[in-house]
C-alpha cells in the first residue's frame, strides 16, 4: 500500500502506475483528479481521506471528483470518516469491478443512478447521511 499526503498527484500517478505488486492506495480528497488515474491498472483498493488544508481554505465539502472512476480495476472505496465527502461522482457505475463501498461518517446523501450498473457490487458499508444541514 501507499499513502500519498500532498504529493502532486499526477506526478504521483507517473511513478506508481508500473508497480504491478501496488494494490492499495490512500489518498487526500481533492477538487480534481488526474485524467492519467486511468494508468493506475493495478489499485483495487482506494482509500480517500479528508483534506485538511482544502478544509481549512474553506472547502468543508467536497463531492468526490468524476475522474476516480477512471480507475479500471477498482474493487474497493473506501471513504470512511471522511466528513467532507458530500457526493459520489455520477459516473460511479464505471467502475466495472467495485465490489464494496464504504460510506460510515460522510456527508453523502445520496447514491447515483448509474450505481445500478454495478453488477459486482455486494457490500455496501454505512448508509446515506440524511440529517446534513449545508
Amino acid at each position: 500500500g501507499l499513502n500519498i499526503a500532498n504529493l502532486d498527484l499526477a506526478k504521483a500517478v507517473e511513478k506508481i502506475k508500473n508497480l504491478p505488486k501496488l494494490k492499495w492506495l490512500r489518498i487526500a480528497l481533492q477538487k480534481d483528479y488526474p485524467q492519467n488515474f486511468s494508468q493506475l491498472t493495478h489499485i483495487q483498493h482506494l482509500t480517500i481521506c479528508q483534506n485538511y488544508d482544502l478544509w481549512h481554505q474553506g472547502f468543508k465539502y467536497l463531492p468526490i471528483p468524476e475522474n476516480l472512476t477512471l480507475i479500471p480495476n477498482l474493487e474497493e472505496l473506501d471513504l470512511v470518516n471522511n466528513n467532507q465527502a458530500n457526493a459520489l461522482p455520477q459516473n460511479l457505475g464505471n467502475l466495472k469491478h467495485l465490489k464494496v463501498l464504504k460510506i460510515s461518517a460522510t456527508a453523502i446523501q445520496t447514491f447515483p443512478e448509474s450505481m445500478q450498473k454495478l453488477t459486482h457490487l455486494t457490500q455496501i458499508e454505512g448508509g446515506l447521511n440524511k440529517d446534513l444541514q449545508y
